[in-house]
């Protein structure tokens, strides 16, 4: 009997030890995926950062590209508004001066002899330069203008062409990021599936396993009962060889006995087989968690390589993993992407973007949900 219950006892242990392996082996692949789901999310989240930054770089070059636009249109009108002033001067010159050399007495030998005095000589010459000078200096200034105007029109253009070309390269960045955050995410979502299929597949391992643990302390109850089943079914042949009295067949009894006796070491046996239960599965979905929280407003990068911004607290990552998503009160969604000297325990730093906003925010218990 004792051979038979070492037996079957070497048996239960291989059987769970067998069991036990594809066990542990899907739950290193679970860990495997958890780390990779956090190094996911934190990659994703540093890449829906960049976006952002891309996405205002594009906004502030096409706000600039309009601006150089609307000062280009109105230096070309400025340039149009000289041309007409200085055709219009040159016109009037023109006229100006075929007036005073062809109309009669207003030639300079008809000045020299209609003059009385030479000082009334000399105001009358005087008189016809200064009409000259000034349409001159009017057909100057504008031919300057409309130089000045036309470079700034051409610098103008020129640096509307750079601005553009800013453009599409910032578009093109921004589109990459995009791409590359389809990409995360489609993975990210791949992994998490893989995740849910691997711990269905833990649970049926450790039913299978808690299962193959019941059939085997079952057959060695058996076993270790099957003895003394036999020696009470061999017991009644003297009763059937003594046929005087009835008395003898109650003479067996006493060999009954020893079933019950012997049953506690049984269950004593498979009492200490059944000690080593299998683990649990860590329970899916959200969690609470009520902590310290406190707002800083550095910046800088984060402990993970990210730039800091909305959205990113400092945790302890021996109580909340890097890459943990959460929404916490009064502030809304945020990641865990970076750590802090004096973030230990049930304690976050939430970023805010000034030091007014820190201070208002002080230090306040919330409870966050971990998703």
């Amino acid at each position: 009997m004792l051979a038979g219950l070492v037996c079957t006892l070497a048996l239960l242990l291989t059987g769970a030890s067998a069991l036990a392996d594809p066990v542990q082996g899907l739950r290193g692949r679970a860990a495997d995926l958890d780390a990779q789901e956090r190094a996911l999310v934190v990659s994703l989240y540093g890449l829906q950062s960049r976006l952002e930054e891309a996405q205002s770089r594009i906004e502030g070059i096409r706000g600039r590209v309009a601006e150089l636009a609307r000062e280009r249109g109105e230096a070309h009108a400025n340039l149009r508004t000289a041309r007409r002033t200085l055709a219009i001067a040159e016109q009037q010159l023109g006229r100006t001066l075929r007036s005073l050399y062809e109309e009669e007495g207003n030639t300079p030998l008809a000045v020299l002899l209609g003059s009385r005095t030479l000082e009334d000589v000399v105001s009358r010459f005087d008189g016809l330069d200064r009409v000259a000078r000034g349409h001159s200096q009017v057909a100057r200034q504008t031919r300057q203008a409309r130089a000045r105007i036309a470079r700034l029109v051409r610098t103008l253009e020129a640096r509307e062409a750079e601005t553009r070309q800013l453009e599409r390269e910032a578009v093109g960045a921004a589109d990459s990021l995009t791409r590359a955050e389809a990409e995360k995410s489609a993975y990210l979502a791949r992994v998490r599936t893989e995740q849910q299929i691997t711990a269905e597949q833990i649970a049926t391992a450790e039913a299978e396993a808690r299962a193959a643990e019941a059939r085997a302390r079952e057959q060695a109850v058996q076993a270790e009962a099957a003895p003394s089943t036999a020696s009470f079914a061999a017991v009644p042949t003297p009763a059937r060889a003594t046929t005087e009295t009835p008395a003898p067949a109650s003479e067996p009894e006493p060999a009954a006995e020893p079933p019950p006796a012997e049953e506690p070491l049984a269950e004593e046996v498979a009492t200490e087989v059944a000690e080593p239960a299998p683990v649990q599965a860590a329970p899916s979905g959200q969690q609470t968690l009520t902590v310290t929280s406190t707002a800083y407003a550095l910046s800088g990068s984060t402990a993970t390589g990210l730039p800091v911004g909305w959205g990113v607290v400092a945790v302890d990552p021996s109580v909340i993993p890097l890459g943990t998503r959460m929404t916490i009160p009064g502030y809304g969604e945020g990641v865990a992407a970076d750590t802090g000297g004096a973030i230990v325990g049930l304690r976050i730093d939430v970023w805010v973007p000034t030091e007014e906003q820190a201070e208002a925010w002080g230090v306040r218990t919330v409870t966050i949900t971990l998703h």
